[in-house]
């Protein structure tokens, strides 16, 4: 009778094939209990500029995250209620030059300095003029 029903590339497949599985199933779990323990405020800041976003972009451009600065000054608070509809949270989203870190626009309730909040940055660009940079800044608490 012969052992040598495998041969060795038969072995090497197998084992990794059952490494990759073990690798998957342990950065699964990891993910998975990592979202129950975030905070959720950054999502939400996270959320709320992606709404933010989409409204003020400029569509049909090539560069990403290119914005309507027309749509961006007319922004008002009235507009960011109807965007996000009734919510239990507070929003500022603050819009800055990036080399002069001068404030362009201020929506929202009024930034408060506490320490549980979310709080995202976006780099945006002026349509028009792609050299003018700015820092769309997203707080949640």
């Amino acid at each position: 009778m012969d052992n040598s029903a495998q041969v060795s590339a038969d072995y090497i497949v197998g084992i990794s094939v059952f490494m990759l599985s073990i690798t998957f199933v342990f950065l699964f779990l990891v993910n998975v209990s990592a979202i129950r323990e975030s905070n959720k405020n950054q999502y939400i800041s996270e959320v709320v500029a992606e709404i933010v976003l989409n409204e003020i972009h400029q569509k049909n451009t090539y560069l990403i995250n290119a914005v309507n600065m027309t749509k961006l000054t007319n922004l008002n608070n009235t507009q960011l209620d109807n965007l996000l509809g009734q919510r239990s949270y507070h929003v500022n989203v603050t819009v800055k030059n990036l080399t002069t870190s001068a404030t362009i626009k201020c929506v929202g309730d009024p930034a408060l300095e506490i320490e549980d909040y979310g709080y995202v940055e976006r780099v945006i660009f002026n349509y028009e003029n792609p050299s003018e940079i700015y820092i769309l800044e997203v707080k949640v608490w």
